[in-house]
């Protein structure tokens, strides 16, 4: 085939997948060394192909294939092309930096080298979507079995050995800023006019975090029960977050809590779990310490007995990553290893892009499937399947949607499909259509919208439940006033709960320091236990909040003859909006905003208090001239550190009638907060601190207090559904 169109390959993403063409009786073989490089450096790998038993003759070739990751190749981070003079240094902003490469032979044979894409075409963009080969070509003379080929990535000798003054180390091949494992380098070889071949014995490269941490990630659940065991896991991680997996250090628990200590080992795959049982019960903050750092946890608040709905972390928007066969013959997934046991996550979801997007997108979706069954285990983590709708590029939309399924079976999205169903308003119309052959479900939410995109306008209040309202793309909640602001969209007639998310584009999961922009975003999650069924109904329910990646601990309602929790709409009277707040920093500001559905978009902020403390307890502001229109009112918290939290809504009407409406006070004609039983107690509720007027200030602290969360309210009446509920949804 010459330099003709190469065969397409089955997805691998370091899997064992089977080649296409099987190798010939007489392949060569293939080495790279060195075969262990540290993160974000400017490295030489020479990549040798020796030459078979059949040699190689006048139009024979090589093709050295970009390694590749989850839908995407290595190019994110290092452009090989063949030109000297366009090098540059090394790149900390996730932009791929430009490397040279070279070839070279042992043999009396001229080669002529070329980038070429999976065409055969000349390739030399840094698109990351497209499969694309490093290709060697024997021009004259032949090369003897034994002879070598040696391509070299990232060669700073300037191409003319002899001359030092020549050497540009900005031409090394620039590493990923993320740690992996066993990253397969493919070849392929093209014989006496044959198909292109793999070559086998593929080898593997590990890319390994900086030796030294910079910080100790401290994690622990944000509520426990007094006098029961937890785990306090504790991560050293390298200035990328990269945990450290071949430290030595020796870390120790404080002393009131005993002051137990660990040295650590990389049998430990870069984290420690610490047994911990606390009897006090209020909000604590563990701290450890070793080698030289200190580490502190997030609040954790230790109550008297165990909560009807507990709070869950989450990363539900990330993207590639990397994933490899164990010794074992196991599929590990690094983004779901990275995601449980070294950012500490319960759930989370890598968002493939929709199909015609990323490299062999079938086959890296049938993978992700597998690994949402293989990776969940009920009551440790959680993986959720998701794909991201990145609009319609033909038709100039480009509003981006986050797609969430009930369980592992659900499709991916389908471009091609989607514009046949109405452009990318066929979304709606595809997910219906892709649950009808499947049973599954699913829920979507914007994301990014002040930078990809909006359309608040076109609404399905059963499927777009919610908005992504900050990432590493930044924060959507403002300015407030413009037409693509997340408050804008509320004040459109949208009912959606807030979600903060990574969008991460190396698989990192949570992980707070590999920002290209601003720091990642996490999402609290409120669920009676982690399952899929109780995220996926949780998320459903709007029961979430957004932070910017601190685990700020937020509780918050409207008390109002019953108990209204986050992301519910209700018929209203006297509302009195309650919170609980425990920061990983000083708490600078305490805001209760709200946003009039179908108004001019103006944000009103009814009360604004400043702590200035780590805790506030007992946080309460009722609206006493509410007139009655329709709003959305959510709490927003600032920390003395900028990290900021924000509650999903609730939603205020005098509408009997509307969508999704609860009527806890019984205040519709015909019903009574009697016409049902009453709700389980609900240990969350929030405590009494009324704070009356809208815009008064309070610059009083209030420091945290022993108790259990929010206590019982003294009274508890039913919350008198008059909603229609979703298709498919138990009564």
């Amino acid at each position: 085939m010459g330099h003709g169109m190469l065969m397409p390959v089955p997805f691998s993403s370091s899997l064992l997948v089977a080649a296409l063409v099987s190798p010939a009786s007489g392949a060569g073989t293939v080495t790279i060394a060195p075969s262990q490089v540290t993160i974000e450096t400017k490295v030489s790998f020479t990549y040798t192909y020796t030459v078979g038993e059949g040699g190689m003759a006048v139009g024979d070739g090589l093709r050295v294939e970009d390694p590749l990751f989850h839908g995407m190749r290595w190019t994110k981070w290092s452009l090989p092309q063949t030109d000297p003079t366009g090098c540059t240094a090394v790149a900390r902003d996730q932009s791929a930096s430009r490397s040279l490469v070279t070839a070279s032979t042992t043999g009396p044979a001229t080669l002529a080298l070329a980038r070429v894409d999976e065409q055969g075409a000349e390739a030399s963009g840094a698109d990351i979507h497209l499969r694309v080969f490093t290709e060697v070509t024997v021009t004259e003379g032949t090369l003897a079995p034994g002879d070598r080929l040696d391509l070299v990535f990232g060669d700073t000798t300037g191409g003319t050995p002899d001359d030092p003054s020549d050497d540009d180390p900005l031409c090394g091949h620039e590493t990923p800023d993320r740690a992996f494992q066993r990253i397969e380098w493919r070849a392929w070889e093209q014989l006496g006019g044959k198909e292109w071949t793999q070559v086998p014995g593929t080898p593997t490269l590990d890319v390994l975090a900086e030796p030294e941490p910079v910080a100790l990630w401290t994690l622990a659940p944000s509520e426990v029960v007094a006098g029961e065991p937890f785990d306090l896991r504790v991560v050293p991680v390298d200035r990328r977050g990269n945990a450290v997996l071949s430290w030595t250090g020796t870390v120790a628990l404080e002393a009131s809590l005993g002051g137990a200590s660990h040295t650590f080992s990389p049998s430990d795959g870069g984290f420690h779990l610490f047994p911990i049982t606390i009897g006090a019960i209020g909000v604590h903050r563990i701290q450890v310490s070793g080698g030289g750092l200190l580490g502190e946890s997030n609040p954790v608040d230790v109550l008297d007995r165990a909560p009807e709905r507990t709070l869950w972390w989450g990363d539900l928007h990330a993207h590639h990553g990397h994933s490899y066969v164990d010794d074992g013959g196991t599929i590990v997934d690094e983004n779901h290893v990275y995601a449980r046991d070294h950012a500490g996550l319960d759930f989370a979801a890598e968002t493939q892009k929709a199909l015609d997007t990323e490299i062999d997108g079938e086959a890296l979706w049938a993978e992700l499937q597998a690994g949402c069954t293989r990776d969940t285990v009920d009551g440790t983590f959680v993986v959720v399947l998701a794909f991201e709708w990145v609009g319609d590029p033909s038709g100039g939309r480009f509003y981006h949607h986050n797609v969430y399924w009930d369980d592992c079976e659900g499709r991916i999205g389908d471009h091609a499909r989607v514009r046949e169903l109405g452009g990318d308003h066929g979304l709606y119309a595809w997910i219906r259509e892709a649950g009808a052959t499947t049973g599954s479900r699913a829920l979507l939410g914007p994301h990014a919208t002040r930078y990809t995109g909006y359309d608040w306008d076109t609404q399905d209040q059963d499927l777009r439940r919610f908005v992504e309202v900050y990432s590493e793309w930044g924060n959507d909640m403002e300015p407030p006033n413009e037409d693509a602001s997340v408050p804008t969209g509320l004040e459109r007639g949208n009912r959606m709960g807030f979600l903060a998310s990574s969008d991460n584009h190396d698989g990192w999961m949570g992980n707070p320091l590999s920002a290209h922009r601003t720091r990642s975003g996490l999402t609290g999650l409120w669920a009676s236990s982690l399952t899929r069924a109780d995220v996926w109904e949780a998320l459903h329910d709007r029961h979430t909040y957004a932070t910017t990646g601190s685990r700020i601990l937020l509780r918050w309602a409207v008390e109002d003859g019953g108990i209204v929790r986050e992301g519910e709409a209700y018929v209203a009277g006297a509302p009195v909006f309650r919170w609980d707040v425990h920061g990983t920093a000083p708490i600078e500001t305490i805001t209760v905003s709200a946003v009039r559905v179908g108004g001019t978009g103006e944000v009103l902020d009814l009360w604004t208090e400043s702590p200035g403390l780590l805790d506030r307890r007992a946080g309460a502001f009722a609206w006493t001239d509410w007139d009655g229109s329709d709003v959305a009112v959510w709490l927003t918290v600032t920390q003395a550190d900028g990290e900021k939290a924000w509650s999903s809504p609730v939603w205020l009407t005098l509408d009997c009638d509307g969508y999704e409406v609860l009527d806890p006070a019984g205040r519709c004609p015909g019903e009574t907060a009697a016409d049902s039983e009453p709700p389980p107690p609900d240990d969350s509720a929030p405590p009494a601190d009324t704070a009356t007027g809208p815009g008064r200030r309070c610059g009083c602290g209030v420091a945290g207090t022993a108790g259990t969360g929010w206590p019982l309210l003294a009274l508890v009446v039913a919350l008198v559904s008059r909603r229609r509920r979703p298709p498919g949804r138990a009564p």
